[in-house]
């Protein structure tokens, strides 16, 4: 019956937090707004005792003012996705990230922790009786990991999925100015900066874990193992921003050439996508990148190889083409870098992309450096051979399957090798 507490998305999209009063009957507060489909929000209702609220997003959007008490079902189990008596009313969507406090949430507590995990440095921490990460991706069972055991049973038939909520370990927010910092546990700050669009809020976090995803074709480098950061508000496509991530404080980073070699991959938020080259400008001087109109992403650290030794590479691993076929030489980098590829100690005019194809033999080198700086490194000479197609015979043999994965080729010139193959 009307006792007890639900938060809902009804009405065709709004939402209300409805609490049972001293003698049972609905008291709700329900927002104007109405919630768009596929898109993540942060939703929260809070009862102090005089008044009943909805949050959307860290904002109040709907206040019901009622004092007194709250009167709890009876013989009910508390319930995600559908009402605690059932009825089919069921949640058409994914939720992600589920709270129940035995206290009421301030504003500011709510904002500061939407977009990150629940730890013990809580303000509330003390009051948390329920936490549902909805993490186990599999099962029947979805755990409570507050510490008071109330563990659930998936009924229903609702499917685990890779939620993509904006969700870091540690997070930072803005309602109404336009710049934010965050700074993580590594020294690093991603910040913020001349956000236009003016959305009601806007969320940075970092999750301090290896990304899922991976790099798209053609992005070189090696992608930052320890954390990443996103970029959470209201959708709105007139919102952009800048980024400046400063990178002074990163000891992998630090010292000669590494610092040209620092660069930000983007990707969409959550987990879906490839990480992909973004046009980042780097302040050397300052040891920051800066990215101009951005929208809401997610971003890690790219690293290219700046240790001479390892900058040119070919596809097979080999310096080398085989008769009259040619080799590709790639340099470390990306569009951000000009390019100067020398042969046998003379410039060759014209060549300033990252790759270089090779159809005749010499020693090869080449210069990269960051555009509109003067970070720069240089590579060690590659020497490219050419290995002649040899002249090949082969005695003939006889009483082979077609079933047989490998022969050993014995009586020809050259001698040895194998042939691959289901056939001969």
């Amino acid at each position: 019956g009307n006792k007890g507490y639900v938060l809902r998305c009804g009405d065709n999209g709004k939402v209300s937090f409805n609490i049972s009063n001293s003698s049972g009957t609905w008291m709700e507060a329900i927002t104007n707004s109405i919630l768009k489909t596929r898109q993540w929000y942060h939703v929260a209702g809070v009862f102090t005792g005089d008044s009943i609220n909805v949050y959307v997003n860290g904002n109040l959007e709907a206040t019901t003012l009622y004092s007194g008490t709250m009167s709890p079902s009876n013989g009910l189990s508390p319930r995600i996705g559908d009402l605690a008596y059932g009825g089919g009313r069921l949640f058409d969507g994914q939720i992600d990230e589920v709270r129940v406090w035995g206290n009421a949430l301030s504003k500011a507590t709510i904002r500061n922790w939407m977009c990150r995990k629940v730890s013990k440095s809580h303000p509330n921490y003390s009051d948390l009786g329920g936490y549902w990460k909805l993490d186990e991706y599999g099962g029947s069972d979805a755990y409570d990991v507050s510490g008071n055991s109330n563990n659930g049973t998936l009924v229903n038939g609702p499917v685990w999925v890779l939620s993509g909520a904006a969700l870091g370990d540690s997070s930072t927010h803005i309602y109404g100015t336009n710049a934010l910092s965050l700074k993580t546990k590594y020294g690093d700050v991603f910040n913020v900066k001349n956000i236009k669009g003016a959305p009601a809020s806007l969320h940075a976090f970092v999750i301090y874990d290896t990304t899922e995803q991976s790099r798209g074709n053609n992005v070189g480098g090696a992608m930052d193992t320890t954390h990443y950061f996103g970029i959470f508000y209201d959708n709105n496509s007139s919102v952009k921003f800048d980024i400046n991530y400063d990178y002074k404080n990163l000891a992998k980073v630090q010292g000669g050439s590494k610092k040209c070699g620092v660069d930000m991959l983007v990707k969409t938020s959550g987990y879906q996508g490839t990480w992909g080259y973004t046009p980042s400008y780097l302040y050397s001087n300052g040891d920051s990148l800066a990215i101009r109109n951005q929208v809401k992403n997610e971003y890690i650290m790219n690293l290219y190889q700046t240790d001479s030794n390892f900058i040119i590479s070919t596809p097979t691993g080999k310096p080398w083409f085989c008769g009259s076929d040619s080799v590709l030489l790639s340099a470390s980098g990306s569009d951000s870098f000009t390019y100067v590829w020398f042969k046998d100690g003379k410039t060759l005019t014209g060549k300033n992309k990252r790759t270089l194809w090779v159809s005749t033999t010499g020693a090869y080198k080449v210069q990269a450096t960051r555009n509109s700086t003067s970070c720069s490194f240089n590579s060690t000479t590659m020497n490219i051979s050419n290995r002649k197609k040899p002249t090949v015979s082969l005695s003939p043999f006889s009483g082979v399957c077609e079933n047989i994965d490998t022969v050993k080729l014995s009586g020809g010139s050259p001698t040895g090798g194998v042939f691959s193959g289901t056939g001969v």
